[in-house]
């Protein structure tokens, strides 16, 4: 994936302190139960990337950067981890915030893990420059989750939420796999020939929409400047042309306009979502003002030092400057 200098500027900046923090979480997850499955993680370049190209966080405030899962036997350990996690971290939020109460409709199978953020306790007599004492203001994610859930989430997860296909019917077969977990085995193992089946519709509007964008990128970019997540991308450049009130075919012209003038996909040090930004910045400024001049949208613009805004003024609430 081509990442832009500024993004792995960020990245580089902070990875050093998110290594040493994982190594003293591991350690203290040690003295967990045993009968407990522990992981952890540091995201990715690609994964970092991608989630600030959604501009809704700050480059410097990504509470997953670095994130741990505890594995318990069954629902009933959960509270059991939860005050494992309290008595040796400080826990800054939890969602969701009451087990007994969910926001989801009972129809509904989305991820709802038990996700806790956390600090390192301050290290007590130690001077503030010291590197542990410095590592207490960085915001980490705990999930802990079942076996079951956790056997969920390393067979189907990542295919539904972080996958290099666009696929309405894969994400409708894992929902079902998560609603009936005693058939999970047999289901996980013919998924890719279950979304196949003609018995249940292939594509709504949303996939249709991310399909044709997938499609767009795969045909104007060489695979070493596109993810393996191509379902993150694509719903972020989905994301900013509604929020524009651009239609795709809208921005391959804009895009194709700017690639004949030598820019556009020409353009080496921008990655794909940038350019489809220059372009619209270059070819379509209006869009931009309207947008700047709203209070009624979640999101925001992510502007790294690599776009030119031209005459725009890009400052303010609806952006996220990288």
């Amino acid at each position: 994936m081509k990442i832009i200098n500024s993004i792995l500027t960020h990245y580089e900046e902070q990875i050093v302190r998110a290594k040493i923090l994982q190594k003293r979480v591991n350690n203290i997850m040690q003295s967990r139960n045993n009968t407990w499955h522990y992981v952890s993680r540091i995201k990715s370049k690609d994964s970092f990337a991608l989630k600030l190209e959604g501009g809704r966080f700050e480059p410097k405030n990504l509470e997953d950067l670095f994130a741990c899962s505890i594995i318990v036997e069954n629902s009933k350990h959960i509270e059991d981890a939860v005050k494992f996690v309290e008595e040796r971290f400080v826990i800054v939020e939890k969602r969701p915030e009451n087990s007994s109460f969910t926001s989801k409709q009972s129809n509904s199978f989305q991820f709802d893990d038990l996700r806790l953020y956390a600090t390192l306790r301050p290290v007590e007599f130690m001077p503030s420059e010291h590197v542990a004492s410095a590592l207490s203001d960085i915001i980490f994610e705990i999930q802990i989750k079942t076996f079951l859930q956790h056997a969920w989430d390393v067979a189907i997860h990542n295919r539904t939420y972080k996958g290099s296909e666009i696929s309405w019917t894969m994400e409708r077969v894992a929902y079902q796999i998560k609603a009936m977990l005693e058939h999970a085995e047999m289901s996980i193992h013919d998924i890719d020939t279950i979304k196949e089946t003609h018995a249940i519709p292939r594509r709504n509007r949303e996939t249709v929409i991310l399909k044709d964008i997938e499609e767009f990128l795969h045909d104007n970019w060489e695979k070493a400047y596109l993810t393996d997540d191509m379902i993150t991308i694509s719903k972020n450049i989905k994301n900013l042309l509604e929020a524009l009130d651009i239609s795709v075919n809208d921005m391959k012209g804009y895009v194709g306009k700017e690639t004949n003038a030598m820019r556009g996909t020409h353009t080496k040090n921008l990655s794909p979502f940038f350019i489809i930004l220059q372009s619209i910045i270059n070819r379509e400024p209006e869009k931009i003002r309207v947008f700047l001049s709203k209070s009624d949208t979640w999101y925001r613009i992510p502007v790294p030092p690599e776009i030119d805004p031209g005459d725009l003024d890009m400052s303010g609430n609806r952006t996220v400057y990288l």
